[in-house]
């Protein structure tokens, strides 16, 4: 089985480089997007490995987010990773979708 070597990063503009850079260093093909309607786009062309979110302004957006992927068939299993602050009602929100 081949293992899939991209990740999607989607979110705060300002930390996601420089996760990037660090899976870029580990030889992952790293793409970024900061608006969550296109990264549901790009995810469906590309298949990516994982997809991880950081910090975004709004958790709404990633939740809404991770709905839209899980109706996808080929990224249903698609691991999605969150990696921000905890915010009001997260602790609720996170084990429901996934994350």
């Amino acid at each position: 089985m081949t293992q899939n070597r991209s990740v999607l990063i989607v979110g705060n503009p300002f930390k996601v480089t420089e996760y990037a850079e660090l899976l870029g260093q580990e030889g992952v093909a790293v793409t970024i997007k900061e608006n969550f309607h296109v990264a549901l786009e790009i995810a469906k062309e590309m298949e990516p490995g994982a997809i991880v979110t950081i910090l975004p302004v709004y958790m709404n957006e990633v939740t809404s987010f991770v709905d839209k992927i899980r109706e996808v068939e080929s990224l249903t299993e698609t691991p999605i990773i969150h990696l921000g602050n905890i915010i009001e009602s997260f602790h609720s929100i996170a084990p429901e979708k996934g994350l």
